[in-house]
């Protein structure tokens, strides 16, 4: 299995990489260069491509003879949309030596292990098609330079200048990739944290053939990236427990960046932002396991309060505001209200852009590489599968430790009951009140998507009982939710029309005329919340 990580780089930062003092402390030699050309091939309809595999024909040049290779790379998760589980390429791939420059389908059969018959399957009807042939090209300069890390771990770094080609459509490729020879997953990481500390490196999660096919396609941005459950069972290492939801997490993190960049749609910073909060989340719930270096935490934290800022914005220009009944008079109301929505709408995109800013910066790419090192390290230094010691967790108090499975009943019973002292009377506290409880609800939430598997009598976590109990609490989240951006929206608002007495007299009105609309409609709201919420509690 091939396992290494994929980083952009800015090409302006070349020459630091090349001079980066890290290189010269851990390398074994001189750094090589070689001039690599592949083709994949395929079927016009991309049938391989479809089912998660990759068929490269590769030329190697540079001053030793020419040499030809042919790979069949198998994507860990074929048509699923995640290769790249926290960034990391886990890849099986088979490789033959060409005595020329053309495929040998016959001789890559030959190599395959009984285990991958239908990958061979496959393979032979495509290359059957009588239209099978190259699909995309990649061509670059590789520099590589051999490294050993502090503890052993041995890792290549390679440089790649050059382009990606399919269909006449060129993009130009500079990245890094580190690839693990030996030693353990977190040495990818910690050695890209210190990388990506003093250069412009960004995580990529796609590797040159799927860039290439996206070319070849011509698709339009990847749809808005949602959470997905993570099939633990109750026998989970509880690190790997814990690596898999992080995984997950960062997954609907890094699936929604290019979106926040590239597309004015607000769902991507939603989504974002979700993923960022399930991962708080995540981490809250396993903290009696072990808790992240706190340099981690404030990053996260960080990055969650651009996003969080970006989000308020949008949903108040996009979202409450859309269902404010717009004024029918009097005349000033009438021409304010224009003014009004064109002033959030301005804010939105404000902070839109802030938060791009944001995505794009060293610190938000540096807690993920550096949050991966630890879950990574927490994974190979856990006790050999099979022993108790790994399934367990401590207990409160010093007791004798708990099972994975009763440590997520202990969790989950804990948030239910919290959030039943909390909803008990949402009709009639403040609005700091029923945020507090919309916070627990969605922690609770979170977490029965994350462990509920674990939980006894609950076989896959999602039977009947408990997909009842999650629209439950995702419609109370929903309105508390509302009642939160009403809050919100007054904050801004009030902020608004002070700011524009003076400047701007007509926004002043339509502001005053949106806050005292959202008043009565939250009103109305509280009033429902009884109803919403006797369903959560006949579920709990």
């Amino acid at each position: 299995m091939e396992i290494e990580l994929k980083l952009s780089l800015e090409p302006a930062a070349v020459a630091a990489l090349r001079g980066h003092p890290l290189l010269a402390h851990y390398r074994q030699r001189r750094p090589r260069s070689r001039q690599v050309d592949n083709e994949y091939h395929d079927t016009p309809e991309l049938d391989l491509w479809r089912h998660g595999l990759e068929l490269r024909l590769r030329r190697l040049g540079g001053r030793a003879p020419q040499t030809h290779l042919q790979t069949l790379k198998v994507l860990r998760s074929p048509g699923a949309g995640d290769r790249a589980p926290g960034g990391l390429h886990r890849l099986d791939e088979w490789e033959v030596p060409l005595g020329r420059a053309a495929l040998d389908i016959p001789a890559l059969l030959d190599g395959l292990p009984p285990s991958a018959a239908d990958v061979a399957q496959r393979v032979r009807k495509a290359a059957a098609h009588p239209l099978f042939g190259p699909r995309v090209r990649t061509h670059y300069r590789r520099t590589t330079w051999p490294l050993m890390s502090a503890q052993g771990d041995l890792v290549e770094l390679a440089l790649d200048l050059g382009e990606v080609r399919a269909d006449g459509h060129v993009l130009p490729l500079c990245e890094v990739e580190l690839e693990l020879l030996g030693g353990e997953e977190s040495a990818l990481f910690e050695l890209a944290h210190a990388l990506q500390s003093g250069l412009p490196l960004r995580l990529e999660r796609r590797g040159k053939a799927e860039r290439g096919y996206a070319l070849l396609a011509q698709r339009p941005a990847a749809a808005p990236r949602l959470a997905k459950a993570v099939p633990l069972v109750p026998t989970t290492p509880w690190a790997d427990a814990l690596r898999a939801i992080v995984e997950e997490c960062l997954a609907q993190v890094q699936g929604n960046e290019a979106g926040v960049i590239e597309s004015t749609d607000a769902e991507y910073v939603h989504q974002m932002r979700i993923g960022l909060r399930r991962l708080r989340s995540a981490l809250g719930l396993f903290k009696e396991f072990a808790a992240p270096p706190p340099a981690v935490l404030a990053g996260l934290r960080w990055s969650a309060e651009q996003l969080g800022e970006a989000r308020d914005a949008e949903v108040l220009a996009h979202e409450t505001l859309a269902r404010v009944a717009a004024p029918t008079g009097p005349k000033e109301l009438e021409i304010g209200w224009p003014g009004l929505l064109a002033a959030m709408l301005a804010a939105a995109e404000a902070a839109r852009q802030q938060a791009v800013r944001a995505v794009r910066t060293p610190r938000h790419q540096g807690w993920q590489l550096a949050l991966m090192a630890w879950v990574c390290g927490l994974s190979s230094s856990a006790p050999q599968a099979g022993k108790a010691a790994e399934h367990t967790a401590p207990a409160a108090g010093g007791d004798a430790p708990v099972s994975l499975p009763a440590f997520a009943q202990r969790r989950l019973q804990r948030l239910r009951k919290r959030l039943v002292r909390d909803g008990r009377h949402l009709q009639d506290v403040d609005a700091s009140a029923r945020h507090d409880a919309r916070v627990v609800a969605k922690k609770l939430r979170y977490a029965t998507e994350m462990l509920g598997a674990l939980q006894p009598g609950h076989r896959d976590g999602r039977g009947r009982h408990g997909r009842h109990r999650l629209r439950a609490l995702a419609a109370l989240q929903q309105q508390l939710g509302l009642l939160n951006d009403a809050e919100v929206a007054a904050e801004r608002l009030t902020r608004l029309a002070a700011r524009s007495s003076a400047q701007s007299p007509a926004l002043a009105p339509a502001a005053a005329y949106a806050l005292g609309w959202l008043a009565a409609d939250a009103e109305q709201r509280v009033r429902r919340l009884g109803r919403v919420w006797r369903r959560v509690r006949e579920e709990l």
